[in-house]
C-alpha cells in the first residue's frame, strides 16, 4: 500500500459523507460546476460540508498530480505556498472583499491540508507498523 491508496480511500469516505448529506444533483456533485470553491457548495464558509467539498478538491488534485510516494511532499509544498497567504492576512481589516475571501480560503486551505497531512502520516505509520509486525 502507498500514499495514493490513502488518498483514494479518503476520497471514497469524503464522497460517501457528501452523498449522505444529499450533496449530489443528478449525478453531478454541486462543486464540480462552479470554479470558485467558496461558492461551490451552498453552505456557510466554515460548514463541515464546505470543508468536505474543499477536501475533495485537494484529494482529486493529489490523484492527478502525484505518483506513489509523493503525496506527503506535495501536501507540504501546498502548505508552504498557502502559509504566505495565511500570514499575509495579518490583523488589519480587509478593505477589499476579494482579499477577504482569499484570506478565508487560505485559512480553510491551511486547515484542510494540515488535517490531510496528519491523516496521511498516521496512515503511513500504521501501515508501516502493520508491515513490520507481519
Amino acid at each position: 500500500m502507498n500514499d495514493l491508496d490513502f488518498v483514494r480511500q479518503r476520497l471514497a469516505i469524503v464522497d460517501e459523507l457528501l452523498r449522505e448529506a444529499g450533496q449530489e444533483d443528478e449525478g453531478r456533485l454541486p462543486w464540480q460546476a462552479p470554479p470558485d470553491p467558496l461558492t461551490a457548495v451552498d453552505e456557510p464558509r466554515h460548514s463541515p460540508l464546505r470543508l468536505l467539498a474543499l477536501e475533495r478538491q485537494f484529494l482529486l488534485h493529489l490523484l492527478d498530480e502525484c505518483h506513489a510516494g509523493q503525496a506527503g511532499a506535495t501536501l507540504r509544498q501546498w502548505l508552504a505556498r498557502n502559509e504566505r497567504l495565511v500570514q499575509g492576512r495579518g490583523g488589519a481589516r480587509e478593505a477589499d472583499a476579494r482579499a477577504s475571501a482569499a484570506g478565508d480560503l487560505a485559512s480553510l486551505t491551511h486547515t484542510i491540508l494540515t488535517d490531510l497531512l496528519a491523516r496521511l502520516e498516521r496512515w503511513l505509520a500504521q501501515d508501516e507498523g502493520d508491515t513490520l509486525s507481519s
